[in-house]
């Protein structure tokens, strides 16, 4: 194994040298059309179970025999009539829920990248399809908390549909195209995601029902179709970019061993017979915390820059997008609370809150379109500072929202402006990674970033459950305005230099 002990002077390089431009594959519109159906199926299914979730929470809520008993208002629950302790207890739920779910995920995701990119993109998204029905049915036999959080915990072992769908555009498209492509595939599934919670909230939360039962059966049988579906969609990664990439890694290692002397090269190989042959070891681990790269060698022992877990943390570019996303998913995470929110506050039925967040949904399509255009015009950083600093106001606008419900609508509009930052950061992961570690690395990003919103989840639901209860209904938004304004500061001051978002050697000349 070669170890390169010389921190690289351009430390923004890429996880692996390779040819920037690809030539136009045949039936790239067939896979990328492919890749918006899956992509839509999946919008539904999951936005059918995500409006589920809280409702269904509020029908398990107890508050012992002297709360049974209905008021003029249906609580949610038939086993508790204090409606703002429903509201109050199930919100919190749902956060743990989903607490549990992305840290289990976030463990997930390293392990699932891994296998994307061995054995290909239609995989992932097959198993999280049927993760999907298993949680369904599973509610659909049994309604108890225990059973909710333990089927949200399988189906988050099977979750890696994002990987697998950035991974299928990069795959299909060069790399100065994938911008376009990416923005296509997200404006291609809004008004799934749309007509999706528009339908579930009228055909299923506005009856109040009092069972569920049916609607999870429902669910299940649609995610089975579409892992049924699925299974006949074409594999973007093929044999040929497979063979390409490690022709290219052993031509890499033939020149830097052709370069270093024939004593360098035996130490060389005595190095790689003493060390272990995956990167999951002590001085793998150290190289990748000091940033420095490591190359793989042609026995096959393990390399740092191309391991599933550590890619993403072995180049300082990627860092800076771990460093930036836990801050602004722990502001993000605070937007879970509106549910629970708008019923306290406001008095409004549990659908009412998913027709009003109709108002998030203009402003991130806008936001989309805009920021291809503003990354060419002010640059992609400038573009990501631009979306975080919409979170930023969106939750200062959510403090004081409970005393006039239209500082809600800006603060929902404003955070639909956050989606500016989305195509910076898929820009950077697609100019950082190899055509075989985008599975990889973005199940690395994901598996941060799901850590850090379970984090901000958690303490949400806990700031929530008690200051709700004496009538303080904005601090969990307070919160993430103070981890908005984090991630805000680390966007202005520690963002990688203008040559780390280059995708293709024009890009270079022009930098």
């Amino acid at each position: 194994m070669i170890v390169n002990d010389d921190v690289s002077d351009d430390e923004n390089a890429p996880l692996l040298d390779r040819t920037r431009r690809r030539s136009p594959r045949q039936g790239c519109s067939r896979g990328l059309l492919w890749v918006i159906v899956l992509l839509c199926l999946a919008t539904a299914v999951t936005r059918f179970e995500a409006v589920l979730t809280f409702p269904y929470l509020r029908t398990l809520q107890s508050c012992g025999p002297a709360g049974i008993g209905y008021h003029s208002m249906w609580s949610g629950s038939e086993l508790c009539g204090d409606r703002e302790f429903v509201a109050r207890s199930a919100q919190a739920d749902t956060n743990y829920m989903l607490c549990l779910g992305l840290i289990i995920n976030s463990l997930c995701l390293p392990a699932l990248g891994w296998l994307g990119d061995r054995c290909g993109r239609r995989p992932l998204i097959t198993l999280y399809f049927l993760g999907l029905a298993f949680e369904a049915a599973l509610n659909a036999a049994s309604h108890r908390k225990e059973v909710f959080f333990v089927a949200v915990s399988i189906q988050k072992c099977t979750d890696g549909l994002t990987p697998a769908i950035i991974a299928m555009v990069a795959d299909l498209l060069p790399a100065e195209e994938r911008m376009s492509g990416y923005l296509f595939c997200v404006l291609a599934a809004a008004p799934t995601y749309t007509l999706t919670y528009g339908a579930v909230a009228y055909l299923v939360l506005s009856p109040h029902l009092r069972s569920y039962t049916h609607i999870w059966s429902l669910l299940g049988l649609l995610s089975f179709f579409c892992g049924c579906l699925s299974l006949i969609a074409p594999e973007t990664l093929t044999s040929t970019m497979r063979a390409a990439a490690e022709a290219e890694a052993a031509e890499r290692q033939r020149e830097a061993a052709g370069g270093g002397g024939s004593h360098r090269g035996q130490s060389s190989r005595r190095e790689s017979e003493r060390s272990p042959r995956t990167c999951l070891s002590l001085e793998a681990l150290l190289c990748c915390c000091h940033g420095r790269s490591r190359v793989k060698s042609a026995g096959g022992g393990g390399a740092c820059g191309s391991s599933p877990v550590f890619a993403a943390c072995a180049n300082p570019s990627l860092r800076f997008v771990m460093l930036l996303e836990a801050p602004a998913l722990l502001g993000i995470a605070a937007f879970s609370c509106l549910d629970g929110y708008a019923l306290i506050a406001y008095g409004w039925e549990q659908e009412t809150m998913y027709y009003v967040r109709f108002a998030t949904l203009p402003a991130a399509g806008l936001a989309a379109s805009l920021s291809l255009c503003l990354i060419r015009r002010i640059e992609a950083l400038r573009t990501l500072q631009l979306g975080i600093a919409c979170l930023f106001f969106s939750l200062v606008a959510m403090c004081f929202a409970q005393w006039h419900v239209g500082l809600l609508y800006l603060a929902l509009l404003l955070a639909g402006g956050s989606t500016l930052t989305l195509l910076p950061i898929l820009r950077l992961v697609g100019a950082q990674a190899g055509p075989t570690q985008q599975a990889s690395v973005a199940a690395a990003l994901l598996a941060v970033a799901h850590a850090s919103q379970a984090i901000g989840l958690l303490t949400h639901a806990f700031l929530f459950e008690r200051a709700a209860a004496v009538g303080i209904l904005f601090a969990p938004f307070a919160l993430g305005a103070v981890a908005a304004a984090m991630a805000l500061a680390i966007a202005l001051c520690c963002a990688p230099s203008k040559h780390a978002w280059q995708l293709t050697p024009e890009d270079d000349r022009d930098a």
